[in-house]
């Protein structure tokens, strides 16, 4: 189950996913034992069918990726928000104004939110493999 850009939230098999895949998977799994996995499927289960929030902004309907990720596991309070940042030292780069501009809604920079690296930074993630593409 993950937030794809074209299909928005989704259940797809590993071969699919993989086949649509057009760079390598980094494969993690979380070090966490004390977790109710069941619960936490149940959660991912019951986002199936949101749209993919296009505008990484917490505040807009759908998940991306990260954000998927983030609120199958949030009431655990697992993962931790970080200002969004769409350049160096608070700036926005010229291809993030454009982004944002075609889509007619203002940068989320500065609000709270998540990425893919921000996620990997925990340490309960071990990087078990890569599968090539």
């Amino acid at each position: 189950m993950h937030a794809t850009h074209n299909k928005g939230c989704i259940r797809q098999k590993l071969t699919d996913f993989l086949h649509d895949q057009d760079t390598n998977v980094d494969v993690y799994r979380l070090c966490q034992k004390k977790l109710n996995y069941d619960t936490i499927i149940n959660r991912a289960k019951a986002l199936l069918g949101s749209p993919y929030n296009t505008s990484f902004d917490p505040d807009e309907p759908g998940y991306y990726c990260s954000s998927f990720i983030y609120e199958i596991f949030k009431p655990e309070h697992f993962f931790n928000l970080i200002p969004m940042q769409f350049g160096p030292r608070n700036t926005v780069l010229p291809d993030w104004k454009r982004y944002y501009a075609l889509l007619h809604l203002p940068i989320p920079n500065g609000k709270l939110g998540n990425n893919p690296n921000s996620l990997l930074q925990d340490q309960r993630f071990q990087l078990i493999s890569q599968i090539r593409i």
